[in-house]
C-alpha cells in the first residue's frame, strides 16, 4: 500500500513567514542604528546646534552645569536643534539620551533638555535615578511655569536657566540638601539669585522701588560688568570670574540611561 504523503506547503509557508519576520526586525534594527549614527556628538553640557545662544551665555551655562556635575553628580545636557528631520521629539530625546549616555552609569542621575527650533517643541528627558523625584507631572509643571513662557518670547537663555534651576532645586529639596548651594553655583557662574518676588497687600516700600528702578535704568550701562545676566527672579549682575569654562575639554558623559520619563511641550 502506498504511503500518504503529508503536504509540505504549510511548513514552507511558515518558513517564509519566519524569514519575513526576521528580515523586518533586522531592517528595524538597522534603521535604528543608522539614526543613532546620524545623531550629533556632544561637545559639552551645552550643545547649541541651533545657534540660539550668544557665546558668553553658552560659556556661562557650561560653567554652571560643569559645577553641578562636580558637586551633585547630576549630568545635565542642553541640546538645541534647528530641526529634527521629521522625527518625533519625544522619541528623539530618548534615543539621544541613550546614545550620549547622560548621567553616571551607576546612579543614572541625568537630565536632557531638548529644544527643537523648527518644531517649536521642548522636551525634558529624565534619567532612571531621578524619576522618583522628577515624575512626568512635576516636569510638566516646570515646563509650563519656568520654560515655555520664555521660549514663546524667544528668550532661550532665561528658559534654560530657569527650567534647569527648578529641576535641580526639586531634587535637592527631596534629598534634604540646601538649595542655597545651587544658587551659590549660579552666582559663581555669573548669576545672582535673589529669590522669588513676594506680593504684599501693602505693596513694596518706596525705597525698594526706587532701588529697583535704579538698577533697571542704569544696570546695563557701563562696560565694567559684562559677565553677568539679569533674570526675572535674579537681581543684579553676577560680576567677575564666573565663566572661564574649565580647561581640558569635554570628556563625554558617564553612560547613564533613561526609561522615557519626562515631559514635553510645544510653544
Amino acid at each position: 500500500m502506498d504511503r500518504v504523503r503529508r503536504p509540505v506547503r504549510p511548513i514552507r509557508r511558515l518558513a517564509r513567514l519566519s524569514w519575513g519576520v526576521l528580515l523586518f526586525v533586522g531592517l528595524g534594527l538597522w534603521s535604528i542604528g543608522v539614526s543613532a549614527a546620524d545623531f550629533p556628538k556632544p561637545i559639552g553640557h551645552v550643545n547649541d546646534f541651533a545657534g540660539v545662544l550668544d557665546p558668553p551665555v553658552e560659556r556661562r551655562l557650561e560653567t554652571f552645569l560643569t559645577a553641578v556635575d562636580d558637586r551633585y553628580g547630576i549630568e545635565v545636557a542642553i541640546l538645541t536643534m534647528p530641526d529634527l528631520g521629521g522625527e518625533d521629539p519625544t522619541e528623539y530625546a530618548n534615543l539621544i539620551f541613550e546614545d550620549w549616555g547622560i548621567g553616571n552609569r551607576k546612579t543614572n542621575r541625568g537630565l536632557l533638555l531638548l529644544d527643537a527650533k523648527q518644531e517649536r517643541f521642548c522636551r525634558i528627558e529624565v534619567g532612571y535615578g531621578l524619576e522618583g523625584v522628577l515624575n512626568d507631572g512635576r516636569v510638566g509643571r516646570i515646563l509650563d511655569s519656568e520654560i515655555i513662557p520664555y521660549l514663546k518670547q524667544g528668550r532661550y537663555d532665561l528658559a534654560y536657566v530657569s527650567g534647569i534651576r527648578a529641576l535641580l532645586a526639586a531634587v535637592l529639596e527631596a534629598e534634604g540638601r540646601p538649595v542655597a548651594e545651587l544658587d551659590a553655583l549660579l552666582q559663581s557662574s555669573g548669576y545672582t539669585y535673589r529669590g522669588p518676588t513676594r506680593r504684599s497687600s501693602r505693596g513694596l516700600p518706596w525705597p525698594l522701588i526706587l532701588l529697583i528702578l535704579f538698577f533697571v535704568i542704569f544696570g546695563n550701562r557701563g562696560g565694567g560688568r559684562r559677565g553677568g545676566m539679569i533674570l526675572p527672579w535674579f537681581g543684579g549682575f553676577g560680576g567677575g570670574g564666573g565663566f572661564g569654562g574649565g580647561g581640558g575639554g569635554f570628556g563625554g558623559f558617564g553612560g547613564g540611561m533613561s526609561g522615557g520619563g519626562g515631559a514635553g511641550r510645544g510653544y
